[in-house]
């Protein structure tokens, strides 16, 4: 199992390159990084981290479908 991309049959049905593996798992460990960051900078601002996590989620689906 890989560590930003668990799912061993999606990465095979996709037919990822070794290179496609490696920036997608990177874009995946880095939004991990920046929800986390945002959890714990919240401190109760439910929607202010809802928007900034919407913004997370999108800039993210950017990268991997750009790979």
């Amino acid at each position: 199992m890989t560590a930003g991309f668990p799912d061993q049959k999606v990465m095979a049905e996709l037919n990822l390159t070794d290179d496609q593996k490696t920036k997608i798992t990177g874009f995946l460990d880095d939004a991990r990084t920046k929800i986390k960051e945002l959890r714990e900078a919240a401190k109760g601002d439910r929607e202010r981290a809802k928007e900034q996590l919407k913004t997370i989620v999108q800039e993210t689906r950017e990268k991997v479908l750009g790979v």
